[in-house]
């Protein structure tokens, strides 16, 4: 059963912390959490690619604010392992038919049998924070949505991506012709 509900990892891991005033790793760590708990994989590089776009979208963009470059910078973090110690309630509950609220509420009472309660409690309300209201029919897949403040940073990501490829490209191609003409 698919969950009826638009899923926005980026407000949610800016309602954890201020993403204008944070450190990357805790926002890279947090983001891709909530895709691997929404995509049931612990593999992050085997979940949503809309969701793990909107996570590397809202890095990129910090990244910037913090060091002014993006992607070129050595500074890049790493998809981090999305192992948890503890389950990821709200996911599995709102796909057995729960909404929202009923899946906070009973995910807060499977925590308190949890060691860690507190870490428990607060994935479920980062997995709660995530949901957003789905205007269309319920049966369709999420869509998993990006909040990132401006249309001008995604399109000013997407050409750096472009020139990134193509500088790739052009090394590759020098390296093969000299082995070829040596």
């Amino acid at each position: 059963m698919s969950i009826p509900y638009n899923i926005n990892p980026v407000k949610a891991t800016c309602m954890k912390y201020d993403c204008t005033d944070h450190g990357i790793q805790g926002i890279n760590d947090t983001c891709f959490g909530i895709c691997a708990s929404y995509s049931g994989t612990y593999d992050t590089f085997d979940m949503d690619p809309k969701c793990s776009k909107a996570c590397t979208d809202l890095v990129e963009q910090r990244k910037r604010q913090i060091f002014g470059v993006g992607s070129c910078d050595h500074q890049v973090p790493y998809r981090p392992v999305a192992w948890e110690q503890v389950p990821r309630y709200v996911p599995v509950l709102l796909r057995k038919g729960l909404n929202p609220e009923q899946a906070l509420k009973k995910c807060n009472e499977l925590c308190k049998s949890n060691s860690l309660k507190e870490q428990c409690q607060e994935d479920c309300l980062t997995d709660f924070n995530a949901i957003e209201q789905f205007e269309q029919q319920p049966s369709v897949k999420p869509k998993l949505l990006s909040s990132l403040s401006s249309s001008s940073s995604s399109s000013s990501s997407s050409k750096i991506t472009i020139v990134s490829i193509v500088v790739t490209a052009l090394i590759v191609l020098s390296v093969l012709l000299y082995f070829k003409f040596k």
